[in-house]
């Protein structure tokens, strides 16, 4: 196998993150050391393209730290906000593919030239982790943290409901063998939603009430790369039943594994 060290967030169980070690494994071939920003050789899927820049808070600064004159690879990686600081990156890129067009917009005014590259998150390959086809025997899978289950609001839609709460913060690989089983999936968070489209399973993004308006920088930008001008969260108590969810899911499923396949063919085999 291909050694690669890959730099991703883990200061907390994250779906997301946790996928870049399988997908990197499994679907390229390659044996994943996790690195800090400063010396890893690639970056990939999570909100984390901050890192290489300086005045960018996103988990750990690369400016405090050492770092290799080698170049990093950016593969699929998204900015987690609007970059605060416009300043030169701390390492050299070489963009493959980005999350969305919100985040190659901000590289592109931060670089200073075009990316002219795919466009997607890279957690649409986790259907490749599947061995076969699940049965699907679960109504609506509700997908969040602890915390939120302990919420009024997801509660309530769990009781009116009947959704089957998938808890994100467990082992990325228990997560989604969950949410394969399920015939529809409702998630505040972005990567059970990815894996949603990945598995072709009808998903809609909630949007609790406490939710912050600057969180949603990475829907946009995900949802953004099949070309959606607008798309729209939707509040707990809108989803009554499985049919109001398959009613309300915007994504068109040829658009995603024509996503995947760029995605498969931008990844930097040559690492």
């Amino acid at each position: 196998m291909l050694p690669v060290s890959a730099y991703y967030f883990d200061g907390y169980p994250n779906f997301g993150d946790a996928l870049n070690v399988p997908i990197l494994e499994k679907v390229f071939g390659t044996d994943v050391r996790q690195a800090a920003p400063g010396e890893a050789s690639i970056l990939g899927i999570g909100s984390v393209l901050a890192t290489i820049f300086p005045g960018n808070w996103c988990g750990v600064r690369m400016e405090e730290q050492p770092r290799s004159s080698d170049p990093i690879h950016i593969w699929t990686t998204g900015f987690l906000e609007e970059p605060k600081v416009l300043a030169v990156p701390l390492r050299r890129p070489i963009v493959h593919a980005l999350r969305g067009p919100r985040t190659k917009h901000y590289m592109e005014q931060l670089l200073g030239y075009a990316l002219p590259v795919p466009l997607g998150d890279g957690g649409l390959l986790c259907s490749e982790l599947l061995e076969s086809d699940p049965v699907r025997d679960t109504d609506i899978g509700l997908c969040g943290r602890p915390d939120q289950l302990k919420g009024r609001e997801y509660k309530d839609l769990q009781y009116r409901t009947g959704a089957a709460f998938i808890d994100v913060t467990q082992p990325a690989a228990e997560v989604l063998e969950a949410i394969s089983h399920c015939k529809t999936i409702a998630s505040a968070c972005l990567h059970p939603l990815v894996a949603a489209d990945a598995l072709h399973i009808p998903n809609v993004q909630l949007r609790p009430e406490a939710q912050s308006k600057e969180s949603l920088f990475k829907f946009l930008d995900y949802y953004g790369a099949y070309g959606k001008g607008e798309y729209r969260a939707w509040r707990t108590a809108e989803i009554k039943d499985r049919a109001s969810i398959e009613n309300r899911c915007h994504t068109n499923f040829d658009d995603v594994d024509y996503i995947k396949q760029q995605l498969l063919e931008a990844f930097p085999r040559f690492l």
